[in-house]
């Protein structure tokens, strides 16, 4: 059987606090069900790349934010990848 794993990364633009700072989501979808859950990082809206899902420039809190969603990605795909225990 084939799956499909997707990962996005997106600002959820709605959860806006008073600094005008947005929480990053990362929505994960597998053979079309979707789970979404944030990253725990905030941001504003001008220094997020929609294309590249990545904080934009190379400050040290943009590689931070950038390594930690990576962390996140890889995490995902090594659990997606891990062996089912029940298949034997």
């Amino acid at each position: 059987m084939v799956h499909n794993i997707h990962i996005l990364f997106f600002l959820y633009r709605s959860k806006a606090n008073e600094k005008g700072t947005m929480p990053i989501f990362c929505r994960l979808t597998l053979n079309g069900k979707r789970k979404q859950f944030s990253s725990s990082f905030y941001l504003k809206e001008d220094t997020w790349n929609g294309q590249t899902q990545r904080y934009r420039g190379t400050s040290v809190n943009a590689q931070h934010i950038n390594l930690g969603l990576e962390a996140i990605r890889i995490k995902l795909l090594k659990a997606y990848d891990a062996p089912d225990p029940q298949c034997g």
